[in-house]
């Protein structure tokens, strides 16, 4: 029996783009649709009991009544494992780019203290002008609470600053060791601008230089990290077509906490693909 790996992991790829966005993928092209599934799946954690951590930055803010209640919401709600779709900012659903994410690995959650909903029926927190920057790992299951500031801030370098204060080994993967010094080190305004560019850049953070803690963009301004993600698959999708076709395995592909694995009923075994 003839399989088309490609046709297959296509379905199941829109499938769950459509679980984590909540409205169905609709990709005719499997490259593309692996791209923004992994970027979703790298930007909308997980549903699990997170171990939150809070900066010594936040843990010291000022914050007025209502956007105290919020954080303490958001807070509450990952602790006990909920969705935390709610308050993440609506430009990830409609599978737009998120700069400072790709560049830095960072992203806003909004602190409202009550939900709403939106016109494709998904339920939201309330928007707010002051927001959360925050990071997570799902690999040791930690959140990441940076601080509160407002909507301008999002190439702010004292978001690095204190990711580098509080947990140096969240970027030290992006830091360049031989570099001694750059001939203008750019500020956040300038940061701004050149990511506006699709222009990756150095931030120095306390004499240190660091490139892309979150992998960067490309110059279409898609995360670097999941086109190449999306490019290795489809390079293995190609070597496993061949297999399948010159051995007639019978296989199918499975979807297990995100993740996508090729079955190989014929010697029953499995291979992560995705």
């Amino acid at each position: 029996m003839s399989h088309d790996l490609k046709s297959l992991l296509l379905e199941k790829v829109n499938a769950l783009i459509g679980e984590i966005a909540g409205s169905n993928g609709s990709h005719t092209d499997l490259l593309q649709a692996l791209v923004q599934f992994v970027n979703l799946r790298d930007r909308v954690p997980g549903i699990r009991k997170w171990i939150v951590c809070k900066s010594d930055h936040l843990r010291k803010q000022s914050l007025n009544a209502n956007i105290s209640a919020g954080l303490e919401k958001l807070v509450s709600a990952a602790e006990a494992g909920e969705d935390l779709r709610p308050w993440l900012h609506d430009a990830i659903f409609a599978d737009k780019q998120d700069a400072l994410f790709n560049d830095w690995g960072i992203q806003h959650y909004h602190l409202g203290v009550e939900f709403e909903i939106v016109k494709n029926g998904r339920p939201r927190i309330r928007r707010t002008g002051d927001v959360l920057f925050a990071t997570h790992r799902e690999d040791t299951g930690h959140f990441y609470l940076i601080g509160i500031f407002d909507h301008k801030n999002f190439s702010n370098k004292q978001l690095l600053e204190i990711v580098n204060a509080n947990w140096p080994e969240l970027i030290d993967h992006a830091k360049i060791r031989s570099l001694i010094e750059i001939s203008h080190s750019p500020t956040s305004s300038e940061i701004h601008l050149l990511r506006k560019n699709q222009v990756n850049s150095a931030a120095e953070i306390d004499g240190k230089f660091f490139v892309g803690p979150g992998g960067g963009y490309t110059t279409s301004g898609q995360s670097t990290k999941a086109v190449m993600k999306a490019l290795y698959v489809t390079r293995l999708l190609y070597s496993l077509q061949k297999e399948v076709d010159s051995k007639q395995l019978e296989v199918r592909f499975v979807v297990q906490d995100r993740s996508v694995f090729l079955v190989d009923e014929t010697n029953n075994r499995h291979r992560l693909v995705l």
